[in-house]
């Protein structure tokens, strides 16, 4: 028969015998603050330990049957209400793939005046709906979003059917990274909310911001970037229908951007001149680094993108550079590169504006591999017009094709 002492030393928990700060470690590496709560069943020491982790993750999923959108609200709400630590460092809410009309405002409301009383450090709220034509109505809630002075970065986005509105005190006073996407604002009272001193420059992190015409409706974050002077990485989200009032809009929304070290653009639609919207953007961004480009995926391959007679895309006077150089550009990121007379047009422009010696790569990425023998030849077009003694790499990448 085994000794009792013998049993008691295989039995011993050592996991169990550490201290609190590396059980958080532990923990916060678990998918989610639910899946750490479960560990008190593991043993007394185990209890209640999950609630003074310095990051929660609270991912409701898809409702089901067995688990309604209710119950699944209903766990955010109690996991936050558990939650004993004065100071929380991150907190990721998301609910997915649910209607508009099941998340009400006052829902919402409580995570958000959580974050502004625990909160030093990161939020990110979002809340997928399922394709409605009423959230583009004009019926949406109002929904305060209240301050947080130690919030350093906020990521909302994806709750469409609301109004979200600062209060008339009080300023983010320690925010460096606003992101804002799919989510109409209070751009008056946002802009007074993130001029601070210290929001008045994120030159170590990023500002995005993103304009799309949707149905004929405006859905903007970009007065956000009226309150900022510079950034490191600016990240605009594009989305241009074919239709001039919608472009004239774009190009007053776009009339000053903050000076920034890289410049990332991705087109979720564009259905004008590429020439002239990637020159309205970069006339602003002349001293640029870095460009990445994601181009539209849509639209079509060869023809050009608008046929709007009049459309003021197709003015002469867009394409004229004068006095514009890329002195400063070290690097051109293309992707979704299909080899269109519109692409090799802009990528032409673009390099004729750009420092020989600056310059110091350019990365083409085209949708399927293998690269089609068409695409090389674009490619080598454009390569053509930098000259051969120039020391700038150029590769072509191409997507696998899935199997």
């Amino acid at each position: 028969m085994e000794h009792p002492a013998i049993r008691r030393r295989g039995a011993e928990d050592h996991i169990s015998g550490l201290p609190d700060e590396l059980l958080h470690t532990i923990l916060v590496r678990l998918p989610s603050a639910a899946a750490a709560a479960r560990t008190s069943v593991l043993s007394r020491r185990w209890r209640g330990v999950w609630a003074h982790m310095p990051e929660l993750v609270l991912c409701s999923g898809s409702p089901t049957p067995s688990t309604p959108l209710l119950a699944l609200l209903d766990s955010i709400n109690a996991a936050l209400n558990s939650y004993a630590a004065p100071t929380l460092h991150s907190l990721k809410i998301e609910v997915s793939v649910v209607d508009q009309w099941d998340v009400p405002a006052d829902r919402i409301a409580p995570w958000l005046r959580f974050a502004s009383q625990r909160l030093a450090g990161k939020l990110r709220l979002r809340v997928y709906l399922k394709e409605d034509p009423r959230r583009y109505g004009d019926i949406k809630e109002e929904l305060a979003l209240p301050i947080c002075e130690r919030a350093t970065e906020i990521d909302i986005g994806h709750l469409t059917g609301f109004v979200f509105r600062p209060p008339p005190t009080g300023s983010f006073s320690a925010l460096t990274d606003l992101k804002i996407s799919c989510t109409q604002m209070a751009g008056g009272e946002l802009g007074r909310v993130v001029s601070s001193p210290s929001a008045r420059s994120c030159g170590s992190s990023s500002l995005y911001i993103m304009h799309s015409n949707f149905l004929g409706r405006l859905i903007s974050s970009t007065r956000l970037m009226e309150r900022y002077d510079s950034a490191k990485e600016l990240i605009i989200s594009l989305t241009l229908y074919q239709e001039i009032a919608g472009y004239v809009t774009f190009l007053q929304e776009m009339d000053k951007l903050p000076i920034c070290g890289s410049l990332v653009i991705n087109f979720v639609a564009n259905h004008h001149a590429l020439s002239a919207v990637m020159f309205h953007l970069l006339r602003r961004c002349s001293c640029i680094r870095k460009l990445k480009l994601f181009l539209d995926q849509s639209g079509p391959p060869k023809k050009r993108s608008c046929s709007v007679s009049g459309c003021p895309c197709l003015l002469p006077e867009n394409y004229r550079l004068d006095g514009i150089a890329f002195d400063s550009l070290e690097e051109i990121g293309i992707k979704f590169f299909t080899g269109s007379d519109e692409q090799e047009e802009f990528m032409k422009l673009l390099l004729s504006r750009c420092n020989t010696v600056t310059l110091k790569r350019v990365d083409i990425t085209v949708p399927l591999a293998p690269v089609s023998s068409e695409i090389m030849e674009v490619v080598e077009r454009i390569r053509s017009v930098w000259h051969p003694n120039r020391k700038t790499q150029f590769n072509v990448h191409a997507k696998p094709l899935v199997s």
